[in-house]
């Protein structure tokens, strides 16, 4: 794979010196008006990116790959998710699990994926991948999105591997789709990541934390979603979201937000609406690739 002289993939790199005011392809770009936020230079947060699937983290990146002993014994929480692969694609990643209904949420994917190269210069790949929590499949992806309605049962397996990813710096969204802290979803992660993390390291997340700043400005916080205060569900207007952290940045992120459903429209549809509810996925894509 070639590289720039910043360590950057030739042809992100290329991507990247495009950046300010760019919205992505012209085809997608041409169906919405011009929003201020997306004519930021976005290439300064950008160019932190080293390679898709491997973790910079603020650090130095890794010369070897794999890591090695000494790398990892100096940086034991900023190490890379997988050797890097030859794709130069962002790809949209969600989880299968193994009780659950996982799928609930495969309905948003084209329209983030649609959204990535709408408002960013990131190359990103036309389908987003699946993959089993179980299976080492995981640490091949920075990102990844996981949502249900019904309790979930982790087996020992997909309780090792959500640590480990945890721990080696990639970044998961968890999303109630039930919007409900009354809910058997919600009752349930927060009993698995107890079990896994420890019972106090699911805390909230400031709204002033750097997530809301990332591409687009959202100075109140998460936004809300039309969900929310649907009537079904707990209907509570959720101010906070909330994150398990790794050396001070956020490696697991769970909402009751349920943007699963809000985010569940035709891409085509934006050009009807005045303010894109997609675009804090931007945000939650770009963090992941340059905290």
């Amino acid at each position: 794979m070639r590289h720039s002289a910043a360590g950057i993939p030739t042809a992100l790199a290329s991507a990247i010196s495009t950046a300010r005011g760019t919205r992505g392809p012209a085809r997608a770009a041409a169906a919405l008006p011009p929003n201020p936020a997306v004519d930021r230079p976005t290439g300064r947060e950008l160019q932190r990116v080293t390679h898709p699937w491997v973790r910079k983290a603020g650090n130095p990146p890794v010369s070897n790959p794999g890591g090695g002993a000494a790398a990892r014994a100096a940086n034991p929480h900023h190490i890379p998710l997988a050797p890097p692969l030859p794709a130069q694609e962002f790809r949209w990643t969600s989880v299968q699990y193994e009780v659950g209904d996982w799928e609930s949420g495969l309905g948003m994917v084209a329209n983030l994926i649609d959204t990535i190269a709408r408002y960013t210069v990131l190359p990103v790949a036309p389908r987003g991948s699946i993959v089993p929590l179980g299976s080492r499949q995981i640490f091949e992806h920075p990102f990844l999105w996981f949502t249900g309605h019904f309790p979930l049962a982790f087996t020992e397996t997909e309780r090792e591997n959500l640590r480990k990813y945890v721990d080696r710096g990639g970044f998961i969204v968890v999303d109630d789709h039930n919007h409900d802290i009354d809910g058997e979803f919600h009752k349930t992660a927060l009993e698995e990541f107890a079990r896994i993390f420890g019972p106090d390291a699911l805390q909230e997340i400031p709204n002033d934390h750097e997530l809301y700043t990332k591409f687009f400005e959202f100075d109140r916080g998460p936004p809300a979603t039309t969900h929310e205060l649907n009537g079904w569900g707990d209907n509570l207007l959720h101010r906070h979201l909330f994150g398990i952290y790794r050396d001070e940045r956020i490696g697991l992120l769970y909402s009751n937000k349920d943007y699963t459903s809000e985010w569940s429209f035709r891409p085509d549809t934006k050009r009807f609406i005045g303010v894109d509810p997609t675009r804090f996925g931007v945000n939650l894509v770009v963090y992941a690739l340059t905290s």
